[in-house]
């Protein structure tokens, strides 16, 4: 399980899977991360570096309740089918600075 804290601004790594195959950009149209009340698709606003890369920034960080947060994925694959998975949480801790440095 991935932790972060309120405040932290970087991507988190996520591997998608179907089975033992993991889903890689030729095989997809559209993918969609959520983490929390977070979403964001592929392509555009994450990318693929060895794995899917969702990128965070400082206040959407600060935006996400302290505790464990779900993610789930969606993907639309070349030739139309759609499947979504809950791909475990992220747990975020609490900061006590609410500063955007």
């Amino acid at each position: 399980m991935e932790s972060i804290m309120q405040g932290d601004a970087y991507s988190i790594p996520v591997c998608i899977r179907n089975g033992d195959t993991e889903i890689l950009p030729g095989a997809v149209e559209t993918v969609e991360i959520a983490i929390g009340s977070i979403i964001k698709k592929y392509p555009g606003e994450i990318a693929f570096s060895d794995h899917w890369m969702f990128p965070l920034t400082q206040q959407e960080t600060f935006g996400l309740t302290p505790g464990l947060q779900p993610v789930q994925v969606r993907v639309k694959f070349v030739g139309g089918e759609i499947s979504g998975t809950n791909c475990g949480c992220v747990s975020v801790n609490a900061s006590v600075s609410r500063e955007v440095l």
